[in-house]
């Protein structure tokens, strides 16, 4: 059982979410060097990455492929997988996720499985943007 309290409005985390960190991803390189000095990383679970250098990394790697898989580090027993959503001039403006129990969706089902779909529902809202 996974007991995430996520509300219209509630926020987490950038640096241990999948949208959080699509979303650092879209940012120029100086206003990602800014979020990431004001950044303060708490291990919310073991799993957690916390060093700003590895969250870098993580997020250039986010960078080049286009979409997030972020497995329990927001919570123990949750996993998400995220994709942007980008303005017509290709800025991200916002993304859009999926999120599923561990005991129930693997990391392999949201890379081949969710993310097709994620990647498929994203550019038809990015094209919509362009009309």
């Amino acid at each position: 059982f996974v007991n995430v309290n996520l509300r219209v409005g509630s926020r987490s985390p950038a640096y241990c979410t999948s949208l959080g960190r699509v979303l650092l991803a879209g940012l120029p390189p100086e206003a990602l060097e800014r979020a990431l000095a004001e950044m303060k990383p708490v291990a919310l679970t073991p799993g957690t990455v916390t060093a700003k250098a590895k969250l870098r990394e993580i997020v250039e790697q986010v960078r080049r492929q286009g979409w997030c898989l972020v497995d329990e580090e927001l919570e123990v027993g949750l996993r998400s997988v995220s994709v942007p959503i980008r303005s017509p001039s290709g800025a991200t403006v916002a993304a859009i996720n999926m999120c599923g129990p561990t005991a129930r969706v693997s990391a392999e089902t949201l890379r081949t499985g969710i993310l097709p779909e994620l990647l498929h529902a994203a550019e038809r809202i990015n094209l919509a943007l362009r009309d």
